[in-house]
């Protein structure tokens, strides 16, 4: 409800609990805090919070630095290899190689492949869109909204799963030659 986030080492004895200060509450409103949280590559956490700030955090829960996202809630963060993340807010996606992606549907999920090359976006309208680092994005078609992203371990496919008719549980996987 303070926006704050704990953060605790397991071993034991269990330490005293971390707690650090990393989004701010919103005002006169319930649900501030933080809204998603993700692996940092560089080590510790991502949080993005309803404020609009992506936070990095340490294991030991200090907060390091912040990115602002213009006051929107950042609800989704996918981390990737080479020390690459993304994360969104709404319709509009960002991500450490400087790509700026804004959708025509509310972000559902993003997930980088094990390499960090590569970003799938998932989203309210069309389905996938397939953002390479320095080249255009590939579009993927689908018959109903993308509501989750994932790789293959060796970058080959992309999956979504699907939401077709109101119906859930669909699968469709794209091969994504090289």
């Amino acid at each position: 409800p303070d926006g704050g986030v704990e953060v605790t080492l397991a071993r034991a004895p269990r330490p005293p609990v971390s707690r650090v200060q990393a989004h701010a509450p919103r005002a006169g409103a319930a649900g501030g805090g933080c809204v998603a949280v993700g692996s940092d590559p560089a080590g510790g956490f991502l949080s993005g919070g309803a404020d609009g700030t992506l936070v990095r955090l340490s294991a030991e829960g200090e907060a390091r630095s912040r990115t602002e996202f213009g006051g929107h809630p950042v609800a989704i963060i996918a981390a990737g290899g080479a020390g690459r993340f993304a994360f969104a807010s709404g319709r509009d996606v960002r991500t450490t190689t400087g790509q700026a992606l804004s959708l025509p549907g509310a972000v559902r999920g993003l997930a980088y492949d094990a390499s960090g090359e590569h970003l799938a976006v998932a989203h309210a309208v069309e389905g996938g869109v397939l953002a390479r680092r320095d080249a255009p994005a590939r579009h993927l078609r689908t018959p109903g909204p993308a509501l989750a992203l994932a790789w293959s371990p060796d970058g080959a496919y992309v999956a979504a799963g699907l939401d077709i008719g109101g119906e859930r549980g669909a699968i469709l996987a794209w091969h994504m030659p090289d």
